[in-house]
C-alpha cells in the first residue's frame, strides 16, 4: 500500500418535524484577504529543531535536545494557536495570549475555532487528562478524544473517558456512557444538531445517535460497521454497512436522519467519497472477482489493483477519477467520462487527485526514483524534493502547489499544463494553501523564524 499519499424509511414521529425545523443555513467564514502577523514566538518557546508538517518534510537533521512546537493555524487567516516547552512544561499560546502551563499537552488535539477566536486542546495533570477550552478546565478524565468545534464556533464537542464508561460532552452537557466512540462528535452544518458514532459492544453492532446540543430528541441508526465518510458541507454521512454477508453504502442525512438511502449489495465496498455539494456519491466495490467504480448508483468496471486513495468526483458530475497501483506502477483512471487525456507514464505512487471546478484539468501528485511531480492534463511538470496538495484556482486558469527543495517550503503557480508561473518565496514551514473571496489571490500561512504569518499573493504572474 503507497504510504505518501432502495430508500428505507424508519421510525418518523415528531423527530422529523423538529429535524427539519432545526434546519438552517450553513456559515459562511471566509478567508482573510491581506497580509497578517499572527504571532511572534518568544526565544524560549522556539526549540533547537522545530518538527514541520509530517505530509510536507522529513526528520530534521542534527536534532539537539527534543523538538517541541506544534502549530494549529486557522483556514481561514483569522487566528493561530502554537504549543511550546517552556522550561520545564508546556503551555499554548493562543492569538498571543499564553495560557497555563502543564506538564503535558496533546499537540495533535491543538484546536482553533472557525472564527479564530477560541481554543482547545487537551492536557496532562498527573495520569489525568483535562480538556482545555478557552482556558476553562473540565475534567479529570481517565483518557480523552480531540475538541470539535461547530461551524459557528459557538459550541465545542469532545469525548472523554470516566471510568470505564465513555461520554460526549457539548458545553455544558453530557451524554450517556458508553463502550467507546470509534469516531469524533460531529456537528451538523448549521451547528444545531450533534452526532455520536458509538460502540456499544451489544451483538458487534455499531450506531450513530442524532440529537440536539443537549442529547434531547434521539434518533438511532444502527450498524454493523464503523467504516463511515462525512461530506465536506456537513450534510450527509455514508456507512457501508453488511447485510448478511454482503456489503452496501447506506446515507443518511444529517438533520433528517429517519430517511436512510440504501444502495446495492456487494462482495466488498470500500473508498467512499462526496461531491463537493454532497450530491452525488462515488466508491470502489466487488462483485465476485471484478472491481467496479460506483458512481450515483451505476457501475463501470476498472483495472485490477490496489486502490490507495477515495475516488474524486469530478465537479460537473460527469464522472470520477480513480488511482489505481497495479503491477507496472500507479496510474489515474477516469471512469464514465473519456475526456481524452492519457496517463503519461506509471509511477512508484500517485496521490492528491484533483479536478478544476469546471472538470476541463485535472492534476496529481506522482513519484518517479524518488522525486516528486505534479502531472496536469497527462503533461509532467518539475521535480522537486517533495511536492503536495495541488489546487486549481477557481477560474481553473492556474495551479497551486506546496513544493520542497533544499530543506525550504514554498508555493509554486503553474498553468494547466504544469509550466511554472512562479515559485513564492521559500520559508521553514508553509501551511495550506487557499484562495481569497475574490479567487484572484492565493493565502497561507507561513513559519519563518520567530514569526508566524498569514501571506496573500496575486495569483496573476503579472502583477
Amino acid at each position: 500500500m503507497p504510504v505518501i499519499l432502495c430508500t428505507l424509511l424508519l421510525a418518523t414521529g415528531c423527530s422529523k418535524n423538529k429535524a427539519k425545523q432545526a434546519a438552517g443555513k450553513q456559515v459562511k467564514n471566509e478567508v482573510v484577504a491581506t497580509t497578517t502577523l499572527l504571532a511572534t514566538l518568544d526565544d524560549e518557546e522556539r526549540p533547537v529543531s522545530s518538527p514541520v508538517d509530517p505530509k510536507h518534510a522529513g526528520t530534521p537533521a542534527g536534532v539537539k535536545q527534543e523538538a517541541y512546537i506544534e502549530v494549529a493555524m486557522n483556514q481561514y487567516g483569522k487566528g493561530v494557536a502554537y504549543a511550546a516547552r517552556v522550561k520545564e512544561g508546556v503551555h499554548v499560546v493562543h492569538n498571543g495570549k499564553s495560557g497555563k502551563s502543564y506538564r503535558e499537552v496533546d499537540e495533535h488535539t491543538l484546536t482553533v475555532s472557525p472564527d479564530g477566536l477560541r481554543v482547545a486542546y487537551c492536557a496532562k495533570a498527573g495520569d489525568k487528562w483535562l480538556v482545555v477550552v478557552d482556558g476553562k478546565e473540565s475534567g479529570p478524565f481517565e483518557d480523552k478524544g480531540r475538541p470539535v468545534f461547530s461551524p459557528d464556533s459557538r459550541h465545542v464537542a469532545f469525548e472523554a473517558q470516566i471510568g470505564t464508561l465513555w461520554h460526549v460532552f457539548v458545553d455544558n452537557a453530557k451524554s450517556d456512557g458508553v463502550v467507546s466512540y470509534f469516531d469524533t462528535p460531529l456537528f451538523s452544518a448549521d451547528s444545531s444538531r450533534v452526532v455520536r458514532r458509538e460502540n456499544t459492544k451489544e451483538g458487534a453492532t455499531y450506531r450513530m445517535v442524532f440529537t440536539d446540543l443537549s442529547f434531547n430528541d434521539p434518533f438511532i441508526a444502527v450498524f454493523q460497521t464503523l467504516n463511515n465518510k462525512v461530506s465536506a458541507d456537513l450534510s450527509r454521512i455514508a456507512v457501508i454497512d453488511r447485510q448478511e454477508g454482503k456489503y452496501q453504502v447506506k446515507l443518511i442525512n444529517i438533520v433528517q436522519p429517519e430517511k436512510i438511502e440504501a444502495g446495492a449489495l456487494y462482495d466488498e465496498v470500500r473508498e467512499i467519497a462526496f461531491s463537493s455539494d454532497a450530491q452525488q456519491v462515488a466508491y470502489v466495490a466487488k462483485r465476485g472477482s471484478g472491481f467496479f467504480l460506483v458512481f450515483d448508483g451505476k457501475e463501470e468496471a476498472i483495472p485490477e489493483g490496489e486502490y490507495p486513495w477515495p475516488p474524486v468526483i469530478r465537479p460537473d458530475g460527469k464522472g470520477a477519477g480513480l488511482v489505481i497501483v497495479g503491477g507496472k506502477g500507479a496510474f489515474m483512471h477516469q471512469a464514465f467520462f473519456d475526456d481524452g487525456i492519457r496517463t503519461p507514464a506509471r509511477y512508484k505512487e500517485c496521490a492528491d487527485l484533483t479536478y478544476s471546478s469546471d472538470g476541463k484539468s485535472h492534476a496529481y501528485v506522482a513519484i518517479r526514483n524518488e522525486r516528486f511531480l505534479i502531472v496536469t492534463n497527462g503533461k509532467e511538470g518539475p521535480m522537486f524534493d517533495r511536492v503536495i496538495s495541488p489546487q486549481f484556482s477557481p477560474d481553473g486558469k492556474q495551479l497551486v502547489y506546496r513544493a520542497r527543495q533544499d530543506g525550504k517550503r514554498f508555493v509554486v503557480v503553474a498553468d494547466p499544463t504544469g509550466k511554472i508561473l512562479k515559485e513564492h518565496q521559500r520559508h521553514e514551514r508553509v501551511f495550506e494553501t487557499t484562495f481569497t473571496p475574490d479567487g484572484k489571490s492565493v493565502a497561507y500561512g507561513v513559519m519563518d523564524g520567530n514569526k508566524l504569518i498569514w501571506k496573500v499573493e496575486k495569483l496573476d504572474n503579472s502583477q
